[in-house]
């Protein structure tokens, strides 16, 4: 049965041939008591659609903000996310990108800055 196959063989070839698109999370300490996350895709016009979780947890409370949308991956980096935080003193501050590149989920990215935010964490799934 030859064409049981075909379709899951045909997707594999059109994935290896697309180019790759590169998610570049930065989550950067400005300060004691601000940082900024910049969220940017690389890549050659891909469809990139996006969720990301940003979350601070201190001793003034926890906060969660959520972003989403989509965007064209460019050769210079389409950037839909720019922002500066502000928080409280000793504040964990994480962000969380779920993404799909032309409906593809690809790895999970973690950013996080520690209470002295001093550290700059990143693990991918």
């Amino acid at each position: 049965m030859p064409g049981l196959f075909a379709l899951p063989m045909t997707a594999m070839l059109l994935a290896a041939s697309t180019p790759p698109v590169e998610a570049n999370l930065n989550l950067i300490a400005i300060s004691p008591q601000q940082a900024s996350i910049e969220l940017c895709f690389k890549g050659s016009g891909q469809a990139v659609r996006f969720e990301m979780i940003v979350q601070a947890s201190g001793k003034a409370g926890n906060n969660r903000s959520r972003q989403a949308g989509e965007v064209k991956a460019s050769e210079d980096g389409a950037c839909p996310v720019r922002n500066k935080l502000g928080f409280a003193p000793q504040t964990m501050v994480s962000a969380h990108l779920k993404w799909w590149v032309d409906g593809v989920e690809q790895p999970e990215v973690h950013k996080q800055l520690g209470d002295s935010l001093q550290e700059n964490k990143d693990t991918r799934a």
